[in-house]
């Protein structure tokens, strides 16, 4: 159990894991639920050797805080760009 949580408690900030084994799905923190229909998550992957399958959400293309926090230095750049051509 501590295995399987360590696995889908993966650092990504916005992106949460669950395992879906038949109808019931196990998170991050070993909760466990039953599937009720569709998981609001769009990405699956599927074993092909063992029935179970990750669920997960993608990771948000565009974040502005994202944007901040890594790219600061190539924000300055293009602006510094811009106006030199202007």
């Amino acid at each position: 159990d501590q295995h399987i949580r360590g696995a889908l408690n993966v650092p990504l900030k916005g992106v949460r894991y669950v395992l879906r084994v038949a109808d019931d799905i196990i998170g991050p923190t070993g909760d466990v639920m039953t599937l009720n229909g569709h998981y609001p998550y769009t990405e699956k992957v599927h074993s092909t050797k063992y029935h179970f399958t990750i669920i997960f959400n993608p990771p948000p293309l565009f974040s502005f805080y994202r944007l901040i926090d890594k790219g600061f230095g190539i924000l300055i750049f293009i602006l510094l760009i811009a106006c030199a051509a202007a």
